[in-house]
């Protein structure tokens, strides 16, 4: 409770006594005797407690009020007060500091997750219907189809394939004609071979010959057919291409719409997967070493200000130092499994490394600055704080060395440690 809670409470109790005593005269011109007796009982007894109020308040009045001294500030806050200001202390102990790098990055997408759909000719585009702009899909999957359009030039190559297809169309028309008869005369001599050779006029291998003759005669006639179904083929038509994604992903980019003409060569679909990502940063030469042999690393973006991600893999330290600017670009990989981190967000990263020897620290919740002075407020026991300033050390994610000004084994305040006001 502070000071002007304790004065209003007094102001309530004096304006109640008065309220009291006001309505009492007034009816004591109208009441009978009894009724002035009540009102003279009931005024003693605001009045007395009014008084006991004010013998227990002024003390704690008294008692809130910063007594200086020499060397430090004593604050005197009752136990009520401690509860209401939620207050929490903590001892003085040694542990390690971290030190800390920042750097400033940015979340990218790993090359090798990101792919670009292009159009195979020139052609009109028709756009699946359940592919829009940020549509999840799969390996694979079918985004457009590309009817091919003929150029003039296409035109003319078609005309001259045509051409070029009539006249190996009749040569294969020929060399078949050639096989058959071949095959007629081959067929004559077999069966004039046969006939002999069973009048006992021939020998067995002239029938022979002539089967062999006949079998030839054959394979030659069904590769002079199979030329010829080739040949024939006139069918040179405009195509029908169907445009799928190389890898599963996010759709992020879109550039035609359905009906419209695109030429060959021409970036339809950009499609990424964000399922892992790269956290890239540029960091000074002199700080290599720190960021080497660090024990920790995290980083916060901006859309999640509340939150640090854990980076748990080791950077990929680039091979080349930035001859301007003298600093040199590391990546890291992490997991990205809910697609929260976007490419392009910027990125701080904080690089911990963790002393190895042992010295004095006190959380950073401990210590307030004021007028470029580190005060925290030391635990007395019972009601009673020091207000202390210290000289702090190295900074670390969540605590400060302390240099001087604390002792090992005091007690400090941690939370509800707003004793300014008193």
């Amino acid at each position: 409770m502070t000071q002007y809670t304790l004065y209003a409470i007094d102001v309530i109790f004096i304006v109640a006594a008065g309220l009291l005593l006001f309505s009492q005269y007034l009816r004591l011109r109208i009441s009978p005797p009894f009724l002035l007796q009540a009102a003279v009982i009931v005024s003693i007894t605001v009045t007395a407690m009014w008084l006991v109020h004010l013998l227990f308040t002024i003390p704690r009045i008294e008692r809130v009020k910063p007594i200086s001294t020499e060397s430090s500030d004593i604050v005197i806050i009752s136990k009520e007060a401690q509860i209401m200001f939620g207050t929490k202390t903590t001892i003085v102990a040694e542990g390690f500091v971290s030190e800390k790098l920042r750097l400033t990055g940015y979340i990218r997408a790993i090359p090798q997750r990101r792919a670009e759909v292009v159009t195979p000719v020139a052609g009109k585009l028709n756009v699946l219907s359940n592919v829009t702009l940020g549509s999840s899909i799969r390996q694979g999957q079918i985004l457009a189809t590309l009817e091919q359009v003929l150029t003039t030039s296409d035109r003319t190559s078609v005309e001259t394939a045509r051409a070029e297809v009539s006249i190996r169309a009749a040569e294969a028309e020929s060399q078949v004609k050639a096989a058959e008869a071949q095959l007629r005369t081959a067929s004559a001599e077999l069966e004039r071979a046969q006939k002999l050779f069973t009048a006992g006029a021939a020998p067995l291998r002239r029938v022979q010959e002539a089967e062999l003759q006949v079998d030839l005669a054959e394979a030659a006639l069904s590769a002079a057919k199979k030329y010829l179904a080739v040949a024939q083929q006139t069918d040179i038509q405009p195509k029908v291409y169907n445009l799928a994604t190389p890898l599963a992903g996010i759709v992020s980019r879109l550039e035609f719409s359905n009906g419209e003409l695109v030429e060959a060569g021409q970036s339809l679909f950009t499609v990424v997967n964000l399922d892992r990502v790269w956290v890239e940063a540029q960091v000074f030469e002199k700080d290599l070493e720190a960021v080497l042999a660090a024990t920790s690393a995290t980083f916060s973006v901006v859309a999640f200000p509340n939150e640090r991600f854990r980076i748990n893999t080791a950077p990929i330290v680039s091979t080349m130092v930035d001859p301007d600017r003298r600093t040199i670009a590391l990546t890291y990989e992490i997991a990205n499994p809910q697609g929260r981190l976007k490419d392009g967000m910027m990125a701080e990263i904080i690089i911990e490394k963790v002393l190895s020897q042992k010295t004095l620290v006190i959380p950073k919740s401990a210590v307030f600055i004021e007028k470029g002075q580190h005060i925290v407020y030391v635990y007395n026991g019972g009601e009673q704080f020091t207000r202390r300033s210290i000289t702090v050390g190295r900074e670390g994610l969540e605590e400060y060395e302390v240099k001087s000004g604390l002792k090992l084994g005091e007690r400090i305040v941690v939370e509800g440690a707003n004793l300014k006001s008193f």
